[in-house]
């Protein structure tokens, strides 16, 4: 595949459910903010961009090692919603990339997302011709998801916490879904984490 699809990885959240920040939870050895970004890097589609906020100097101390692999965004407005980490990554993205063909949004906290699933997401999208590709899970739909940049106007439109799932939801006409039970594994609690540690 020639084209270049940038990857944005979501870590900016506070975890107030959980009392620490999720993105350092230990799963298989690395913190979930490595997990991801491993992931990420080893689909090899193009450049990565994670982007943090709360925490988010304690963070990137875990993402030493990757510095010349990857770019971090720090999100001062974090506390705004999900749609300013997606608009600051998307401007850093359309200035670094003009010709970018088209973005995934992932999220740090959904650790059994693999590359195959990364992969299947853009041979869909060739495919099916559709705009939109996300994944399906528990009923509903949401990221990982991938944006071809025909819909970048309408991402750099988002407001608030309105994230991917309601551009899918706009634009659903355009979508393709490909079932994943993985997405629907997330990690906002304690319980959610022991949960993920019984799946090692």
């Amino acid at each position: 595949m020639d084209e270049k699809i940038a990857i944005i990885i979501l870590g900016a959240g506070a975890s107030t459910r959980l009392n620490q920040p999720k993105q350092l939870l230990e799963y298989k050895g690395k913190t979930l903010i490595e997990n991801a970004v491993n992931t990420a890097l080893d689909s090899n589609f193009g450049p990565v961009y994670v982007v943090l906020g709360s925490n988010g100097r304690e963070i990137v101390q875990k993402l030493k090692s990757y510095r010349e692999k990857i770019k971090v965004i720090q999100n001062s407005k974090w506390e705004e919603g999900v749609s300013s980490s997606i608009r600051a990554a998307l401007k850093e993205i359309e200035k670094d990339e003009p010709e970018i063909y088209g973005i995934i949004i992932t999220l740090v906290d959904q650790p059994l997302i693999n590359v195959s699933h990364l992969i299947k997401m853009i041979k869909s999208h060739f495919t099916f011709g559709k705009k939109i590709i996300a994944s399906g899970y528990g009923g509903s739909f949401g990221v990982p998801a991938f944006f071809h940049r025909n819909v970048f106007p309408y991402v750099e439109k988002l407001e608030g916490d309105q994230g991917a799932k309601s551009l899918i939801s706009k634009l659903k006409l355009d979508v393709h879904i490909i079932p994943n039970a993985d997405a629907e594994i997330d990690i906002d609690s304690e319980e959610d984490y022991k949960n993920l540690l019984k799946t090692t």
